[in-house]
């Protein structure tokens, strides 16, 4: 790149105008913000819930330590592998007709 060309990038870098007004955001991206945080945290909720459960998982079952531990890994990994599959899903049939099946069996399963 020669030095004139240099030049014409500066003077054209020089020549945009930054907007000093602030971006309005509109009221229903903050309750779709709402509604997904809520989501993510009854999820982090679910995952770990499990966790004081252990205890409970080994006198009613009759199980060691390491066979509640592998309950626990289980449960996590099939969480971490149903995210891109419904990640996927949602490209193929439509973001908000997934998150609210998969919303409807997360119900379904804890009633």
């Amino acid at each position: 790149m020669g030095t004139k060309e240099k030049n014409n990038i500066h003077k054209n870098k020089s020549t945009y105008a930054v907007s000093s007004s602030p971006i309005k955001i509109p009221s229903y991206a903050w309750k779709v913000l709402a509604v997904l945080s809520l989501i993510a945290t009854m999820v982090m909720y679910a995952e770990t819930m499990l966790i004081p459960a252990i205890p409970d998982l080994i006198k009613d079952f009759g199980t060691s330590y390491s066979m509640s531990s592998w309950i626990l890994t289980a449960y996590l990994v099939s969480g971490a592998v149903m995210t891109p599959i419904a990640g996927k899903l949602s490209d193929i049939y439509g973001k908000k007709r997934i998150l609210l099946i998969i919303m409807a069996i997360y119900t379904m399963e804890k009633a």
